[in-house]
């Protein structure tokens, strides 16, 4: 099993001041391999003291990110469709070693 790989490219060199200890970072993230053992990603957390939300779309696979606050990471849902079993919701995390695409961000944090 492969660990988890994302890259970002910021829309803007540095994150932008929206308010005296706010600020806002904003691209695109693409996690070429997901594994459900989160890696922080060092791109988005490291320009903020904290982090107090990050918001993506669904990738351009289908999938819908989830930012997880404690591992500084994102957490990848596909739709299930199958519908066979009680213990699968409507969203079901995706598979390890999977490329679940890459989505637009919005990061919101103190600075």
């Amino acid at each position: 099993m492969a660990a988890y790989a994302a890259s970002v490219v910021k829309d803007t060199p540095r994150v932008e001041r929206i308010s005296r200890n706010l600020g806002i970072l904003h691209g695109e993230v693409n996690i070429t391999n997901y594994n459900s053992t989160l890696v922080e990603i060092e791109d988005i957390t490291d320009y903020f003291v904290r982090v107090l939300t990050v918001v993506a779309g669904i990738s351009d696979e289908g999938y819908l990110f989830e930012w997880v606050d404690a591992s500084g990471a994102f957490k990848a849902y596909m739709a299930n469709y199958d519908q066979t079993t009680a213990a699968d919701g409507p969203l079901i995390e995706a598979s390890d070693d999977t490329d679940v695409g890459a989505a637009h961000f919005i990061a919101i944090g103190q600075i």
